[in-house]
């Protein structure tokens, strides 16, 4: 299936429906929201939405409706919806992201200077079922959450999402 992955800010939001849009116009099957989390140092904590803001809940039951409309699926990923089994994560079980260049990762807070796989170089099943993800799978499995995973705003919806930037920059 192919999905559009949107990073919801205050700079895009009155911008989803037209995304939904481009989406169902393009052929895509979904367009799944993540809310920007705010990185130190990198001055977006401005751009931050609260997916509990009246406005905000405005313009995502819009896109909602477009989408239904349209016969895409619309969602909104954020923790508050998370399954918090210990262990888990919800995209390395079900998701990819692909970057305009073919590169894969595993959830859209992965740190983009280590791919999981290029599509330009081996095939869906190759990277899917190939070593990085494995490895990746097997430690998430024993509850070794290192680099980005340890970092993840994901995994506990009341940690501090304010993480740095070099918090990303080792080896996941």
């Amino acid at each position: 299936m192919v999905s559009f992955s949107v990073t919801l800010q205050k700079r895009n939001s009155a911008e989803l429906c037209d995304i939904v849009e481009l989406a169902a116009e393009t052929g895509a099957e979904s367009v799944i929201t993540v809310p920007l989390v705010a990185y130190k140092g990198l001055d977006v904590s401005d751009e931050t939405v609260n997916i509990s803001d009246t406005e905000i809940q405005r313009v995502i039951e819009k896109a909602s409706k477009t989408a239904e409309k349209l016969g895409v699926i619309f969602s909104v990923q954020h923790s508050e919806e998370s399954d918090n089994r210990e262990n888990y994560c919800e995209y390395l079980h079900g998701w990819i992201f692909v970057d305009p260049e073919g590169k894969v990762f595993p959830c859209p807070y992965w740190n983009t200077s280590h791919p999981m796989g290029d599509f330009n170089e081996n095939s869906f099943d190759e990277i899917w079922n190939g070593r990085a993800y494995n490895d990746l799978r097997t430690r998430l499995n024993s509850g070794i959450f290192r680099e980005t995973c340890a970092v993840c705003p994901e995994r506990d919806s009341t940690a501090n999402t304010e993480v740095t930037k070099t918090d990303f920059q080792q080896n996941p």
